[in-house]
């Protein structure tokens, strides 16, 4: 199994490969089928059918308020628009749910976005983010 350095898998936000967010320090990204519980009063095990799915990501990176992509996440949250999120293999269109900041004394400051996947998550064969979209 080959192992793959989470440096390389960054977000990216955008139409097409989108443009990385500057900053990012770290992201995480789940998806779940939100299971639905089907067992009755005589069942000895629990039985499941999938429910309907969804994906969740949060993006914490350095404050940059020269980003256009922090300020595009930034913006979604007053508007209500729709972000075009790309993170390795997963790409989909996502609400930013919230952002918060984190300012300490002595320390760069911080924001994390905590976006919710609009609609169906597209996967894309296997990658590491080796061919990186274009940085700005």
């Amino acid at each position: 199994m080959a192992k793959v350095l989470g440096n390389a898998r960054k977000c990216y936000i955008g139409s097409g490969t989108g443009v990385w967010i500057a900053g990012e320090q770290s992201n995480q990204f789940d998806m779940n089928g939100n299971l639905v519980e089907t067992s009755d009063k005589e069942s000895t095990w629990q039985t499941f059918i999938q429910g309907i799915r969804g994906a969740t990501a949060t993006v914490t990176c350095h404050v940059d308020t020269s980003s256009a992509q922090q300020l595009s996440l930034l913006t979604a949250i007053t508007t209500g628009d729709d972000v075009d999120v790309v993170i390795a293999e997963y790409s989909f269109k996502a609400k930013v749910a919230s952002c918060s900041e984190t300012n300490d004394n002595g320390s760069v400051a911080t924001r994390t976005f905590n976006l919710t996947a609009n609609g169906a998550v597209t996967i894309a064969a296997a990658s590491n983010n080796a061919s990186t979209p274009a940085t700005t």
